[in-house]
């Protein structure tokens, strides 16, 4: 299945009740291969993460370049029921992701296989929470604020206030000029440049 998600906007998506198991994107159980989320943006979420993928097999994963702006107990992205990513080519990479309030973990669940979480801006404004995934493969180059890990890291992460421009509404989660994240990301040829 080969699916994408560009420049698409997911604002104010509230679910009835209280279900870790949808997002603003959700997925079940199927066979992935060249699944996209690109230059979207997810703002107002209720009572769900913006990704939810579900199970299922995954090659060649790509969510790049997309803003996300949580709040309560969901994150970002979670990985629910324990997908599997198959080859090396699986990133999340080139996001900025604030959490205004709440509990908040950016990456939840467990999977196998090989994810490369690499040149993230992320914020947490609410409770210092856990940035929870297991067995991420090489989580790095990301610019972090206000979280604990329990991943596999490799030092070249940057822990500190990314400087967004505004982290209040309206959001603009750009990066200010004088933002210690600038210039310490890793070129990843699949993904290209970020969007700026």
């Amino acid at each position: 299945t080969r699916i994408t998600f560009d420049r698409c906007r997911f604002i104010n998506i509230v679910a009835a009740g209280s279900f870790h198991s949808l997002g603003g994107i959700s997925t079940r159980y199927g066979v992935y291969k060249q699944f996209k989320i690109t230059r979207c943006h997810f703002e107002g979420m209720g009572n769900m993460e913006a990704i939810n993928l579900r199970g299922g097999t995954w090659t060649d994963l790509l969510i790049a370049n997309n803003t996300f702006v949580t709040k309560g107990n969901f994150g970002a992205v979670d990985f629910y029921s324990s997908p599997t990513f198959s080859g090396a080519n699986n990133y999340i990479v080139h996001n900025s992701m604030l959490q205004v309030s709440g509990t908040h973990r950016t990456f939840n669940g467990s999977f196998s296989g090989t994810l490369k979480v690499r040149n993230n801006a992320v914020v947490n404004l609410g409770t210092k929470t856990k940035c929870s995934a297991t067995s991420v493969d090489a989580f790095s180059y990301n610019c972090v604020s206000n979280m604990n890990f329990i991943d596999p890291r490799d030092g070249t992460d940057v822990v500190g206030d990314p400087a967004f421009k505004s982290t209040s509404v309206p959001y603009d989660l750009h990066l200010k000029a004088t933002s210690k994240c600038l210039k310490r990301g890793q070129k990843i040829p699949v993904a290209g440049d970020d969007i700026d």
